[in-house]
């Protein structure tokens, strides 16, 4: 039950998101920015999904005599309809990219398939919204984009109120072993595929000996950089290896060895010889990092400090390996593939609210 509780804590929020958010924007402000008159529409149909999956987990959940996580309180950040769009966006492809790396950790198989099926519902609304809505690409990889359920629960915690859940909602017993609060990952407005970037995080749970590297997760791997200061800062290079490839997560991890399979890409290491522009959030300093693509031959059943070991080609790294993020950066292309320049498709958020 501790998976489908995480799945209804994430249905919570984005029950919450389109309850509380969509309200505030009217028609005639939809219009107002430009939007054709049968998006917002849409948009009530996506709402009553919401309320329907929540109503299906919290009774699959409750009819094995289990208790059922309970909904907090939420803060969202848009001040408009645009934003609204935007950040709607963000959440569909969180919410997908949940429930893909769920369903690997359910055994009961009328439980996988149900969680299959709101996936695609999911993946439907944040393509419709991508492409329809956005003009911009409706999917990534020819792979969906799994997550652990920590970074689920981090992103979930980025729009809790603190303080109002309930008491009666128990995370150790809840939801999945090792589920933890993380340091937010903080990156700038604009992240370019090779080129550095200043990033910011605390990294108070680091192992005295290992080495930090930002992983980038796509749906066909995951790519790691091996994290640098300079001048007391935080540096890491973006893999070209990204570019044009769609949503891609961007979380911290440590390890006591080079991360994946030792299968060495071309991202270029950062020059030593100049500095970092944190103005610009882009720069180059002193590092040996190199981009390894996810090792798909992880074991899916070890585990280690209460953490959770990922088979899925997209994930080879633990839970408990987890120091800060994720953040979730666009990076979007045209029909013909071809990379497009970024808008503002940065979704960075920097910790719970209240």
């Amino acid at each position: 039950m501790r998976i489908l509780n995480m799945a209804l804590s994430m249905e919570h929020m984005v029950q919450a998101f389109y309850n509380t958010s969509f309200r505030k924007h009217s028609d005639e402000e939809f219009a107002n920015q430009g939007y054709p008159n049968w998006v917002r529409p849409r948009y009530e149909q996506i709402k009553q999904h919401e309320n329907e999956h929540v109503a299906f987990l919290y009774n699959a959940i409750v009819a094995t005599g289990s208790r059922a996580i309970a909904a907090c309180e939420y803060s969202f950040p848009d001040s408009n309809s645009r934003e609204f769009v935007a950040l709607s966006e963000a959440i569909e492809m969180v919410a997908t990219s949940t429930y893909n790396g769920a369903i690997g950790q359910i055994e009961n198989k009328d439980y996988a398939r149900a969680l299959a099926s709101i996936m695609g519902v999911e993946a439907r609304h944040a393509a419709w919204i991508n492409s329809a809505v956005r003009k911009q690409n409706p999917w990534n990889t020819a792979f969906e984009t799994p997550i652990t359920m920590n970074m689920a629960f981090n992103f979930i915690g980025n729009f809790m109120m603190r303080g109002s859940c309930p008491s009666s909602n128990n995370i150790a017993d809840m939801l999945p072993v090792g589920v933890r609060e993380v340091s937010p990952l903080a990156i700038p407005e604009r992240v370019r595929p090779g080129q550095a970037i200043q990033i910011s995080y605390n990294a108070s749970e680091r192992a005295e000996g290992n080495d930090m590297y930002a992983a980038f997760i796509l749906g066909t791997g995951t790519l790691y950089e091996k994290v640098w200061e300079e001048n007391g800062q935080q540096y890491v290079m973006v893999p070209k290896e990204v570019e044009g490839k769609g949503a891609v997560y961007i979380t911290i991890v440590q390890r006591s060895s080079e991360p994946g399979d030792g299968r060495a890409s071309s991202s270029a290491a950062a020059s030593s010889s100049s500095s970092a522009s944190s103005s610009s959030g882009s720069g180059s300093g002193s590092s040996s990092s190199s981009s390894s693509a996810a090792s798909s031959s992880a074991s899916s059943s070890s585990n280690r400090n209460g953490g959770i070991a990922w088979s899925d080609a997209a994930l080879a790294f633990f839970d408990s390996d987890i120091i800060a993020g994720p953040a979730l950066v666009m990076f979007p292309f045209d029909s013909r593939g071809k990379s497009v320049a970024e808008g503002d498709d940065l979704w960075n958020w920097l910790g719970r609210q209240g």
